[in-house]
């Protein structure tokens, strides 16, 4: 027994493949076969794949009626009392359900389709989401984030300090180095005494910059660090930023202390959700507007 196995193709001649019984398809005694492994048949000028294949085979019972013993008229028809024989017709109908011609017999991959930039984001954000902006979270899992961030880094736009995006309120949700933002707050031992609450940057136009740090001492008086700022653009993306110092206020009392500070950050992602940041050490921020 031999069936051909076509793959259609419009306006174009239809190409065969026949495979002979010793393949082995519908060979089974059941009724029914299928195979979702892939298939391979050539008929020496191309190669046809087929990827999942359903078999049935139906079995056609005969009936011949006949007999030497006395015939009986009922109603002008004749009726045959008959020794029956069983006479067994089987066609197999195959079903391709899915197949890919090829120009050769080589195994085909399946790429997996590449995640979207939403999709990224979405990643990040969950990734980051109840570590204390970084700081609880282990090696791998800043692996994972730092995977994220370059895959957007990418994604984003030439000349980020270019776009109004970049004013407004920002939350500081993540940092690759926890004592970056707000320093010697965000130390093991500054983040037991100074619970943090927010950390917020504002970007007001044109040029202005405000960093805030709201935490409560040993987690019930309220306090506050303030850094205002000017920022000046280096190149397309990175920025240059000049703090006056800091501002503190514990409860109703209320001081400057320290001195000037300046920072140098890039703006490597940027849309209407996310901004993302390196700084000059290679500190990665992620922001998320408020």
């Amino acid at each position: 027994m031999a069936f051909c196995a076509c793959a259609l193709a419009s306006s174009q001649s239809v190409p065969t493949f026949r495979v002979p019984a010793a393949s082995g398809l519908c060979a089974s005694s059941s009724s029914k076969w299928s195979s979702s492994s892939p298939i391979w048949f050539t008929n020496g000028e191309a190669t046809l794949k087929i990827v999942s294949l359903h078999c049935t085979r139906v079995e056609t019972l005969n009936s011949a009626r006949f007999d030497r013993g006395l015939n009986k008229t009922i109603g002008g028809n004749f009726v045959f009392p008959f020794t029956q024989y069983l006479r067994t017709r089987r066609s197999t109908r195959l079903s391709v359900v899915h197949a890919v011609s090829t120009g050769t017999a080589e195994s085909e991959e399946t790429e997996a389709p590449e995640e979207s930039t939403s999709q990224l984001v979405d990643n990040l954000l969950y990734s980051v989401k109840d570590s204390d902006r970084g700081a609880l979270l282990g090696p791998e899992a800043h692996g994972n984030v730092a995977n994220l961030v370059s895959r957007l880094e990418k994604m984003g736009m030439p000349e980020p300090l270019k776009s109004p995006l970049i004013f407004g309120d920002w939350n500081v949700i993540y940092s690759s180095n926890p004592t970056s933002p707000g320093g010697g707050y965000r130390t093991w031992l500054g983040r037991l005494i100074f619970r943090t609450r927010d950390m917020i940057q504002s970007i007001i136009e044109p040029d202005g910059v405000v960093n805030i740090v709201r935490f409560a001492l040993f987690g019930f008086i309220d306090g506050q660090v303030t850094l205002k700022g000017k920022l000046k653009p280096l190149d397309s993306k990175m920025l240059q930023v000049d703090f006056q110092p800091p501002d503190l206020q514990i409860g109703p009392f209320k001081f400057s202390y320290g001195g000037t500070s300046m920072v140098k950050i890039s703006i490597i992602y940027l849309d209407k959700d996310i901004r993302l940041g390196r700084g000059s050490r290679g500190t990665v921020f992620v922001f998320s507007r408020r």
